[in-house]
């Protein structure tokens, strides 16, 4: 499997954004495209399960270590080199690592977290609404209905927007 990986400013992106499979027999090979030359780069990678270890690369195709392929988090950083010293270095964004029966998917960390987002925005959005209706509940209230009627009404209107409301996907 080969994973591109275009090395910008100070950072690398997965130029997929799409989750990726790495079966048992199959090698995780990490291709850097770069403006700079990339003929001779230190790669450090750190999983949960060990790191940070350097690789020296001679080609900006790397073959991930294979006891590196677990349940987890990569976090992959790339020192360019020239004549022996660092002159530019990238840190590329996490690849989330989870096992699967075929073997190992990962994805770029940043599409897992839009997807946490668009989940907090849906939430905000219901506590929002929330917010409105016990705002028009005082408002009614103190347009003429006793606070014990305004509260009852209040009280049935959260209760329809809660129903089948689960805050923990």
């Amino acid at each position: 499997m080969h994973l591109k990986i275009n090395l910008q400013r100070s950072h690398g992106r997965l130029s997929s954004r799409e989750p990726f499979i790495v079966t048992e027999d199959e090698n995780l090979i990490l291709d850097f495209v770069s403006d700079y030359k990339l003929d001779d780069l230190i790669i450090t990678l750190k999983s949960p399960y060990g790191g940070p270890t350097q690789y020296r690369a001679r080609s900006p195709a790397f073959t991930v270590p294979r006891e590196l392929y677990k349940a987890g988090e990569l976090s992959v950083s790339v020192a360019v080199l020239a004549r022996g010293e660092v002159v530019k270095e990238f840190t590329v964004e996490p690849i989330l690592i989870r096992e699967i029966p075929a073997g190992f998917e990962g994805m770029p960390e940043f599409e897992a977290l839009c997807l946490n987002l668009r989940k907090y925005a849906e939430t905000a959005a219901a506590v929002l609404a929330l917010a409105e209706k016990l705002d028009l509940t005082f408002k009614t209230a103190a347009a003429g209905k006793t606070l014990g009627e305004a509260n009852a009404d209040g009280i049935a209107k959260i209760a329809k927007i809660l129903s089948g409301y689960n805050p923990i996907p």
